[in-house]
């Protein structure tokens, strides 16, 4: 509290605000320490996604910023105003003569009291200048550093928005890159879709062909187209099978022994129907007769391979008591061929046919019948001629003709 002299001699005080030193060095250090965390924390936050919480946080210490600068400002002014002189006494006229004689001594020690007051007030006055102007530095250097810290967040700011937009247009460049990869892997899926219902569809027209073929001229159609897709799938798998080549010795070692069995049974069974066929032609006997010849018939075929051979040989040479008995050692086997996945078939010289399933059923396909050997013996005879169908059960060990 200064006071200072007024016209009349009396003394007006003069308030005095804080030091704003003291507030804005505090003020400064605390906007310079928060700006550092925060730009630390700002950097941070915007290394690991939070972008937006770091501009936040940017954009609330810019306008604490603002805040300082607009009080440091006021202080400014505050300090400029205090500079300014106070107004000068008025002083009155003289009295007169006679009232000067009985003032003179009051009026002269009245003007030294207020030299004196006037010197301390002076005085007074150098000294606040002076903090004043202490004061005005330290505001001016508080103004300067808040202005730098300003420019520094600015940049921070600008250079955080810079890093947004360089992400922003990143996640896009590879969003708009995983939406290409996805609908290129849906355009492949629905191909391999499409090419999956084709194979199926020209699947269930085969196999509904296959059911279907009952004459033999649908059948040879059939067999031509047959051909005709296996030696295409042939040419597309060529190099597929180059490498299967290892595995097909074993398999095809293990195929022929098959097929060794398959022929001793199939040989088996038609001297068994051969025989049957004998005993129906012959006057009736008791049904043990027939009963045990079926099974002399079947015992004798399955103890060796040689009496077999010899069955078929007799067969054939009552079938056929014309002229049609050439050696057997004179006719080449041809070999197998596969048509499709599990179905096996060989074609002789004179035209008979001869198809191998994969659930063990053999069919023989000659100008004359067709015969079909099933998996657990039974055997059916169709005469292409007369159309009559004639089957053999092993399982019953008994002859039935339709």
């Amino acid at each position: 509290m200064i006071s200072r002299t007024e016209s009349g001699g009396q003394h007006r005080p003069v308030e005095r605000g804080p030091p704003p030193s003291t507030t804005g060095s505090a003020a400064a250090a605390a906007a310079s320490s928060s700006s550092c965390s925060c730009s630390s924390s700002s950097s941070s936050r915007a290394e690991q996604g939070g972008d937006e919480v770091a501009f936040e946080v940017l954009r609330k210490q810019y306008k604490k910023l603002e805040e300082h600068e607009r009080s440091a400002l006021e202080a400014f002014v505050q300090a400029e105003q205090k500079f300014a002189r106070p107004p000068l006494a008025v002083e009155e006229a003289p009295p007169p003569r006679a009232a000067a004689r009985r003032r003179g001594a009051d009026e002269k020690h009245k003007q030294q009291q207020q030299e004196q007051q006037r010197r301390k007030e002076t005085e007074a006055l150098r000294s606040e200048v002076a903090a004043l102007e202490a004061e005005l530095a330290s505001v001016t250097e508080e103004r300067n550093r808040l202005r730098s810290a300003k420019r520094r967040l600015e940049r921070q700011l600008s250079e955080a928005e810079a890093k947004v937009r360089d992400l922003e247009r990143k996640h896009r460049s590879e969003r708009e890159e995983v939406e290409r990869w996805a609908e290129t892997k849906r355009a492949e899926i629905k191909k391999a879709q499409r090419k999956i219902d084709r194979e199926k569809a020209e699947l269930a027209a085969a196999e509904a062909r296959e059911r279907s073929t009952d004459d033999k001229a649908a059948v040879e159609a059939e067999i031509d187209a047959m051909r005709a897709t296996v030696e295409k799938l042939k040419l597309a798998g060529e190099e597929k099978h180059k490498k299967s080549l290892a595995r097909q010795g074993a398999l095809r070692a293990k195929i022929q022994a098959q097929d060794d069995q398959i022929k001793e049974l199939t040989a088996a069974v038609r001297a068994a129907e051969a025989a049957q066929l004998d005993q129906a032609k012959r006057p009736k006997r008791p049904a043990v007769a027939e009963t045990d010849a079926a099974a002399a018939a079947l015992s004798s075929s399955s103890s060796s391979s040689s009496s077999n051979k010899l069955v078929v040989e007799q067969q054939r040479q009552e079938e056929d008591p014309a002229g049609r008995r050439e050696p057997r050692g004179s006719e080449e086997e041809p070999p197998w061929r596969t048509v499709r996945d599990g179905i096996r078939e060989r074609v002789f010289a004179d035209g008979k046919r001869e198809v191998v399933y994969k659930n063990g059923t053999t069919k023989t396909v000659d100008g004359d019948s067709v015969v079909v050997n099933f998996a657990n013996g039974d055997v059916k005879r169709t005469d292409a001629k007369t159309g009559r169908i004639q089957g053999h059960s092993l399982s019953r060990r008994h002859a039935q003709v339709c």
